[in-house]
């Protein structure tokens, strides 16, 4: 078991100090994802990557809940690695995420 496999299974069982060390752990790679993510979107947003990600953090720090398995669960995978793995079409997943895109734009604008 990996280093982060192992953070998530204690965050699932209540440590709560966990959930730190795996955002630390994986902090470069989360930044990387968020600027790749900004950059695509056409949108005018408010966030830069650096927010976003912290945002996502206090978002899990705050629910005090994370249902990763492992650390490819964690980072979320390409449309079409998402749309096998759910057994849906990549056209769900965009317009999937395209919701997502909405309310959280709704929610921060709140």
């Amino acid at each position: 078991m990996g280093d982060f496999t192992r953070l998530l299974v204690a965050v699932r069982s209540g440590d709560a100090g966990a959930i730190s060390e795996a955002f630390e752990l994986t902090y470069r790679e989360l930044h990387e994802l968020a600027h790749q993510r900004l950059r695509r979107s056409s949108r005018i947003t408010m966030l830069d990557t650096t927010a976003l990600v912290h945002e996502c953090y206090l978002r899990l720090v705050k629910l005090g809940q994370l249902e990763a398995n492992d650390r490819a669960h964690f980072l979320g995978l390409t449309v079409e690695e998402i749309a096998t793995a759910l057994g849906v079409s990549t056209r769900t997943i965009r317009r999937d995420w395209e919701k997502a895109r909405m309310l959280l734009h709704a929610a921060l604008q709140s």
